[in-house]
């Protein structure tokens, strides 16, 4: 473990960070149950002043214990408080019952994931309170002159754990800036005083580190550009999550090379896998993954795990209108929805543009379409990406816009144009199942009934470029593995959670574009023949290309970069469709 020691009689607040600590160190552990909650009397907040109320404790997040863990090891110091998920406005630190405590909303700390300027300010935040315990702070100080300079002086702490863990100044002050009030408070002092702080915390910080030989801030050896120098990555040259710079693929705080399941969250005891007594539940709503059809959010078992939005009885996995009461015969739509897309239909079969997407799915008037924005995007994969394949060399792409389908083309779609069903899965009565065993000829006979259906909509398969533009969120899009996120139980059905057979679609969570599916359930139709990519060996040939992979394979294939191809004669059980829409 490496020791960082503080430099200057001047950083005095880090000086009584270490002091604080050793007293704590030589309690003895405590033996009793924590609570499950108690009335803050006391704290201090991250925002501005908590009421004092009952606060209720949850175990903290993953992400949450990575960070305060990553911070104090920085610090090469042990914790001397417990950190746990509550029902608080933003971030506290608190005492209860002789313990100290980090309290923090995780809606609170949600919010920085959206910003690419803020990723940095949950570390902020957490570093922040940390410093409250560390300097021993009197949460009941009653000077409100005293509370607001252990505020700054709690900044200052902050400022100078960024700049350790690798932050620049600007990332260093993504807390502070994220809040709402410029003003002083009663307890806290004024935006600009506190950005401040977090500045001369981060250049003292910076200027004992190159007085040590370090060479400056982004100028140490890191291969694999994940933020962990080299010198102290056991994976240096892997994209890796974890604190010791190695891949964490299902993000269970245990690192691929010591995980037997890496991509199913475990236990330490039971090297990274989920054991019989402690089924995986990663959103924590008491149904376990394997039975939880919304294993990300919280829900009832009367719904198979999913939540009620609108409260009109229809779980939000079968409800179109989830933010609207309505009726179960209606698929929780009210009857105003079946108005609205009529006068929807009158306006898009009017014009003879690109039309926009419809407002929602009904077979009879076309499929539901995403609209999304051309642009330059890296098509391929980085050489550090795990299971990487060698067709898959990064170029750049330029792609005009065009609408995609929200889902991959189902059974139902493909009976109410074809008038049969041709799926191996059909037995299960799963009309709302992707369409499979459809050759490309096959795809291509179904557009042509479509678009004769419905002239002027130009419905066809997506190019190559325009798939993986799409699964990769387009614009908006957040670089990851799979579609929407970099663990693929969150997004896919696949190999690991399936049960060997297709499933409806739209039952895991989309991409930041809204699509589903785009990694497993099936691979899907491309219009393209296979052709190597610029600086890629390998020769062009007739077969036809599909993505995404599907419900019989494992992460390696479901990757948004893999390329796969076959015959466009042939049918297979796991390779359906989704169409475009395009000039």
């Amino acid at each position: 473990m490496r020791t960082y020691r503080f430099s200057s009689p001047a950083q005095i607040w880090q000086i009584r960070a270490l002091a604080a600590l050793l007293l704590p160190l030589l309690l003895p552990t405590y033996l009793s149950a924590q609570p499950t909650s108690f009335r803050i009397q006391h704290s201090c907040s991250f925002d501005d002043i908590e009421p004092r109320a009952n606060a209720y404790l949850y175990d903290p997040s993953d992400e949450a214990d990575r960070i305060v863990a990553e911070i104090v090891d920085a610090l090469g110091l042990t914790k001397n408080f417990l950190v746990r998920a509550s029902g608080v406005r933003n971030a506290v630190a608190t005492e209860e019952g002789g313990r100290r405590y980090i309290l923090y909303s995780t809606t609170f700390l949600e919010k920085f994931k959206a910003d690419t300027r803020t990723r940095w300010a949950a570390y902020a935040v957490l570093a922040h309170e940390i410093g409250h315990h560390l300097n021993n702070d009197n949460f009941g100080e009653t000077d409100m002159r005293r509370r607001k300079v252990c505020e700054l002086e709690a900044d200052r702490f902050s400022g100078s754990v960024l700049r350790m863990l690798g932050a620049t100044l600007d990332e260093s002050q993504g807390g502070i800036e994220s809040l709402e009030n410029e003003t002083e408070t009663n307890t806290h002092p004024a935006k600009p005083a506190r950005r401040e702080a977090v500045a001369t915390g981060w250049k003292k910080r910076d200027e004992f580190l190159r007085s040590r030989g370090d060479p400056g801030l982004g100028q140490a050896a890191d291969r694999d550009g994940d933020r962990v120098p080299d010198s102290r990555d056991q994976c240096p040259t892997e994209y890796g999550t974890h604190t010791n710079g190695c891949p964490d693929s299902d993000e269970d705080g245990i690192p691929d090379k010591d995980d037997d399941c890496d991509y199913e969250k475990g236990t330490l005891a039971n090297r990274g896998c989920p054991t019989p007594a402690a089924p995986a539940d990663r959103d924590a709503d008491g149904v376990p993954d394997a039975g939880d059809q919304c294993p990300d959010k919280k829900g009832e078992k009367r719904y198979a795990g999913c939540p009620d939005t609108d409260g009109d009885g229809v779980p939000d996995h079968k409800d179109k209108c989830m933010n609207e009461k309505g009726m179960a015969g209606k698929d929780g739509c009210p009857d105003l929805a079946a108005k609205q897309l009529s006068e929807s239909l009158k306006l898009s079969e009017s014009s003879d543009a690109l039309l926009p997407p419809e407002p929602f799915r009904n077979r009879k008037s076309g499929l539901e379409m995403v609209a999304v924005e051309g642009g330059t995007f890296t098509m391929g994969s980085p050489k550090t990406e795990k299971d990487r394949g060698e067709d898959e060399c990064e170029h750049s792409v330029t792609v005009s816009s065009f609408n995609i389908g929200k889902y991959e083309v189902t059974q139902a779609d493909w009976m109410e144009v074809m008038g049969t069903n041709p799926s191996k899965f059909n037995k299960e009565n799963c009309q709302e199942c992707a369409v499979e065993t459809v050759s490309w000829d096959d795809a291509q006979e179904f557009l042509k009934k479509l678009n004769a259906r419905f002239p002027g909509r130009n419905y066809r398969l997506p190019t190559e470029e325009e798939w993986e533009y799409a699964a990769r969120g387009g614009k908006k899009g957040k670089r990851s593995i799979y579609s929407g996120d970099n663990l693929i139980g969150n997004v896919a059905w696949y190999g690991g959670n399936s049960g060997n057979k297709t499933h409806p679609v739209g039952e895991r969570k989309a991409n930041d574009l809204g699509l589903y599916d785009m990694s497993g359930n099936v691979w899907e139709w491309c219009d393209d023949t296979y052709k190597p990519y610029a600086g890629c060996s390998g020769e062009a040939n007739f077969l036809r290309v599909f993505r995404g992979g599907s419900w019989g394979d494992g992460p390696k294939y479901c990757r948004v970069a893999v390329r796969g191809r076959v015959n466009p004669l042939g049918r297979h059980d796991d390779v359906g469709f989704r169409v475009v829409q395009g000039y």
